[in-house]
């Protein structure tokens, strides 16, 4: 599995407009939607490094991909009118966009980013987390309470993402043990944790990532995380910038 990401903090509009000529009309279409200048670099530098992914892994050009919503709305992605045999999901927060793929068909992955010190309300804590995760924060020293908080934080989201019911997994049937971390499932609920594979980084010194995947009784893949910057990934796409947009189905 790869999961790469990308620092976005000090670029502008204009460093990452060619990364637009990669993506299709209807992406191009939806990051003009923004009204903020942050959230279209976020959304065009998360598509472009899920193409640039995508086409590393799939070995069609990264113009070539399609997405479309998939059940609950997580997107899929097409080689024309195909379903293609790869499975992704990206993330972005303030400064950083990153995605997650693997070269296996509809699989359950899921990939979240979250500022590493944000840490969580008192209130918030006791309404997203189980008690047992509120235990493992107590026993943490004070210092440390934010930065545990935003290690099951972003591990749930991460485990949400996979399953694609969002909040409506409930959150009171899960929780995570740590460390290394673990899933725990509440009595009843479907499903076997020994299935599942997390794993967390903390990226930048500043950023916390967490990616989900169910694999089944098959062997866990190697995590292959990769860092990336906008001049290696405007090389990686630089073929693209002249004709792939033109090419790709659902292109202009």
């Amino acid at each position: 599995m790869l999961i790469r990401t990308l620092p976005l903090r000090g670029l502008g509009e204009a460093e990452i407009a060619p990364l637009l000529a990669v993506l299709d009309g209807t992406e191009r279409a939806r990051a003009e939607r923004f009204a903020f200048a942050r959230n279209r670099i976020q959304f065009v530098a998360a598509h472009a490094l899920t193409r640039a992914t995508l086409a590393a892994i799939g070995g069609a050009p990264p113009a070539a991909w399609r997405f479309v919503p998939g059940p609950h709305g997580k997107p899929a992605a097409l080689l024309g009118d195909r379903p293609s045999a790869l499975s992704f999901n990206l993330s972005h927060t303030e400064g950083m966009v990153g995605v997650a793929a693997i070269a296996v068909p509809e699989a359950m992955l899921g990939f979240d980013l979250e500022p590493a010190r944000r840490g969580v309300s008192e209130r918030l804590a006791r309404s997203v987390f189980r008690p047992e995760e509120l235990a493992w924060l107590a026993a943490l020293p004070p210092a440390e309470r934010g930065f545990g908080a935003m290690r099951l934080w972003t591990l749930k989201e991460a485990f949400i993402k996979a399953t694609g019911r969002g909040v409506g997994q409930g959150l009171s049937t899960f929780w995570f043990e740590l460390p290394p971390p673990r899933l725990r499932l509440a009595p009843g609920v479907p499903g076997r944790p020994e299935e599942w594979l997390f794993d967390q980084r903390l990226l930048g010194g500043d950023v916390l990532g967490a990616v989900g995947l169910r694999c089944g009784d098959g062997a866990p893949p190697r995590l292959d995380w990769q860092g990336c910057d906008l001049p290696a990934l405007r090389r990686e796409l630089g073929g693209e910038r002249a004709s792939g947009a033109r090419r790709g189905p659902g292109a202009d």
